[in-house]
């Protein structure tokens, strides 16, 4: 987000990061309007090591408990795991959260275990893509030509207007403009981070 855009204190979306494997720069960017920061298990370790400071630990086993050089919440997951931790999150704080670190083949099931009520809340950033659920209202954005998403779920059960080059699951913007896209079924977007 650049500078001339404002947001107000509270509006910032929080960051949780699951583990390890997320682009520092990326991150680097969204901690911008200095969000909430929360580490899940050894991600705090590397959070630490980037000189990122976090507000909150959730922890899975005793191992993954840390020495912060500044006062940190910790909270044990005990017989939840990092999942129902983040639907738990988005529920009760209703407010938009970025997920980095999160292995990419478990995204489509944390989005269907969050449910339809809460996916839209969520968006997981990983190294090339970002990923989100479309809602009811669909999705709507300028994108310029060229420009990749990808789609889980069948062709057929997308309606995507205007029509843009296909080779499913991957479609390609074929003039810039704004793209719209909506489904009935249960799936999520892949859009990529770069041209």
């Amino acid at each position: 987000m650049s500078s001339h855009h404002f947001v107000r204190e509270g509006q910032e979306p929080d960051i949780i990061v699951a583990g390890c494997d997320y682009d520092s720069e990326i991150l680097g960017t969204l901690l911008e309007w200095s969000p909430k920061v929360i580490a899940i298990n050894d991600a705090a370790e590397k959070l630490l090591l980037d000189h990122i400071k976090i507000d909150e630990h959730w922890i899975s086993e005793a191992m993954f408990e840390l020495a912060f050089p500044y006062p940190v919440e910790s909270l044990f997951l005990h017989d939840c795991n990092a999942a129902d931790r983040i639907k738990d999150f988005l529920s009760s704080h209703g407010k938009p959260v970025y997920l980095l670190g999160w292995p990419e083949q478990n995204i489509y099931q944390l989005f269907k275990a969050l449910g339809k009520n809460t996916a839209p809340l969520l968006t997981i950033i990983g190294n090339d893509k970002k990923w989100l659920f479309p809602g009811s209202h669909g999705y709507s954005k300028w994108l310029p030509k060229g420009w990749r998403l990808e789609l889980t779920g069948a062709a057929e059960s997308w309606h995507i207007i205007p029509e843009a080059e296909q080779c499913w699951p991957e479609i390609k913007v074929t003039e810039s403009g704004l793209l719209f896209l909506q489904t009935n079924d249960f799936e999520i977007i892949g859009e990529a981070l770069y041209l």
